[in-house]
């Protein structure tokens, strides 16, 4: 999965971010590789 530290770099990044890796909000965030669909399970609650 390559768990990491955003860079800011990513697609969707906001002009907001900054480094850290928590969100504006105080959540812890990070970045994977795309996960292939044949190995990622969705659960909806």
């Amino acid at each position: 999965m390559n768990l990491r530290m955003p860079s800011g770099n990513e697609e969707g990044a906001n002009s907001y971010w900054l480094p850290g890796g928590f969100t504006m909000g105080a959540i812890p965030e990070a970045v994977v590789d795309p996960i292939p669909k044949e190995r990622a399970r969705v659960r909806f609650y």
